[in-house]
């Protein structure tokens, strides 16, 4: 199993398409991992377009190319549920896919506050998001020692998955 890296435009839907397009066939795992921190003097539509649309529009075109018994891990940021004053009209707007509106919606304030509510509709999505397989998106775990557990019993469930039928059964 090899691993690659890719670089490429997360900041709008053309560049999200374009990394989807390039992607190869049974991906065995993703992890999305990219983002816009909130610095002082960044403007905050850009935090919202990749942190918040990057993350989803990957993860949602790439299920196709998944092979069966991948494994998706995203990042969202357990800080951002703490940050004082985040909009939560900018989550909304991101949780119903309209991207011009987060954008509007997040130059109210700084990009920090863009951060913080791009990374909550991310983990906010991931809870909502319906799998097809029993995967499990370990963004919301705090703690490595759990997070690490928890990947392991999912990968163990996919072992037993291919040994057993449903009804324990061995194959």
């Amino acid at each position: 199993m090899g691993v690659d890296l890719v670089d490429g435009d997360l900041g709008t839907p053309e560049g999200r398409a374009a990394l989807v397009a390039a992607a190869p066939e049974g991906l065995q795992g993703v992890v999305t991992c990219a983002g816009l921190a909130g610095l002082t003097g960044r403007p905050p539509e850009p935090v919202v377009s990749v942190n918040y649309f990057g993350t989803v529009d990957l993860l949602t075109g790439l299920r196709p190319k998944l092979a069966p018994g991948a494994s998706v891990v995203a990042i969202s940021s357990n800080s951002a549920t703490v940050y004082p004053g985040w909009d939560s009209e900018v989550v909304d707007a991101c949780l119903s896919g309209d991207e011009p509106l987060a954008r509007e919606l997040s130059a109210r304030r700084d990009s920090t506050a863009a951060y913080a509510a791009s990374k909550a509709a991310v983990a906010r999505w991931v809870r909502r998001a319906k799998q097809k397989d029993p995967g499990v998106f370990t963004s919301e775990v705090g703690f490595d020692e759990t997070k690490a557990y928890v990947q392991k019993v999912m990968n163990n469930y996919r072992v037993y998955k291919q040994l057993y039928t449903a009804d324990l059964v061995r194959k």
